[in-house]
């Protein structure tokens, strides 16, 4: 039954590994920057490859991260607690965010940091030539977005504030209205409003602007002369600048996350797996590394694993996020799979019941054949004392006969 157990506790933490970790949910957040690409997962912990000549990939040791973005060569983090934390290039002070609190979103420009306060109020620092860091005026802002000069806002009432280098007419977001989401690019700013619907302001010249026809988008990404969408239906929707091929994207489906920077476009699939297009020159931004095995064997790593109570912790987090999917997930599926998996402890505790009452008939019947063979045996024991005294006596009897015949003899 000891057997049983275990094999019942180490089913479960599987079950909950695997259900949590399975597919798109076990990742939160991605960003790209100019030669580095970070993920951030629901365990809280970030993951980068890349080029890390000046420490942008050194994401190691954060923790409780929910929010990530990258600039060209630094990369920022949010956390839980709504503090932040960066690592990378800092010659314009893009870094300096130890003393943000109360952060709710973030976004990195190539050289700039922006940070939406729960207030509603903005925070930046970086380089702020262009002025894309003069956002202390800013109010009821609900969502920002740093491109490479300029710096975008969505107020809580769906119009769009900009400040920065204007030289493409990417500022030009006075007359946005019913705005719901904001990207920047280089040189561009995307809108994205209600019922799917996509405009853009700023640097045409490859087209990256010209979104007037899409319909039923819900995520957008601005790379530096290009525009993303996901609609949907999982597709995904791309213009502009295509020279390394980072506009082909018809062919991809069962999207649920996409990013872009610079010529790349990076998306997340439903099962869990990265696919990237665009400049595959640099080997080392190769996204199919992002795989669940990869994450696995870091998570296998975790420190916590040392101790009973770091294990604990372990489950505890993949426990919260079996729960969380499984509130996400259709009340039939979830019928489904507990009647399966009732069957399946009912079959497993019928087998252990047969073998038990196999092994007692099998302990059983060995007993009878040993009592068997004893009592054979003491039969036989017996039988050959009788001969022995049998014999015994015979041999008695002839000493008597031979007595009675050497006394009449004489």
């Amino acid at each position: 039954m000891n057997k049983f157990v275990k094999f019942i506790f180490l089913s479960v933490c599987t079950i909950f590994i695997l259900s949590s970790c399975s597919n798109e949910d076990f990742f939160v957040d991605m960003s790209m920057g100019e030669e580095h690409t970070v993920v951030a997962t629901r365990i809280g912990r970030v993951y980068a490859i890349g080029k890390n000549k000046f420490g942008e990939c050194n994401v190691q040791d954060w923790k409780e991260i929910v929010a990530v973005s990258a600039g060209d060569k630094h990369t920022v983090g949010l956390k839980k607690d709504g503090t932040v934390v960066a690592c990378g290039d800092n010659s314009c002070g893009q870094c300096n965010v130890e003393d943000w609190k109360d952060i709710v979103a973030i976004s990195a420009g190539p050289f700039h940091t922006i940070g939406l306060k729960k207030d509603g109020t903005v925070v930046a620092c970086g380089d702020n030539d262009d002025k894309q860091c003069d956002v202390q005026d800013w109010e009821n802002i609900v969502s920002i977005a740093a491109g490479d000069k300029h710096t975008v806002g969505l107020k809580e009432n769906g119009t769009v504030v900009a400040c920065g280098d204007n030289s493409y007419g990417q500022c030009n977001v006075g007359e946005l209205e019913g705005i719901t989401a904001i990207c920047a690019g280089a040189r561009h700013t995307v809108g994205l409003k209600e019922r799917g619907v996509v405009v853009a302001v700023g640097d045409d010249d490859d087209t990256q602007c010209v979104v007037e026809n899409w319909r039923k988008i819900k995520p957008i990404a601005a790379g530096d002369k290009h525009t993303v969408g996901l609609k949907r239906d999982g597709t995904v929707v791309a213009c502009g600048d295509n020279s390394f091929k980072q506009c082909d994207v018809s062919k991809w489906e069962n999207v649920v996350a996409i990013t872009a920077k610079k010529n790349n476009t990076i998306v997340l699939t439903k099962n869990g797996s990265f696919k990237r297009q665009g400049d595959l020159s640099d080997k080392k931004l190769n996204v199919g590394t992002f795989s669940e095995t990869a994450f696995f064997d870091k998570i296998a790593n975790d420190d916590r694993l040392s101790s009973f109570n770091g294990f604990m912790d372990i489950i505890a987090e993949y426990f919260n996020m079996f729960i969380d999917k499984l509130k996400k997930t259709p009340p039939v599926v979830v019928m489904l799979a507990l009647s399966f998996g009732c069957i399946l402890v009912l079959w497993v505790l019928y087998r252990i019941a047969l073998n038990e009452e196999k092994s007692k008939k099998n302990a059983k019947k060995l007993s009878s054949n040993r009592n068997g063979l004893n009592e054979n045996n003491n039969r036989k024991g017996k039988s050959e004392e009788e001969k022995d005294k049998k014999e015994n006596k015979n041999i008695d009897n002839k000493k008597k006969y031979k007595e009675i015949n050497d006394s009449i003899i004489k």
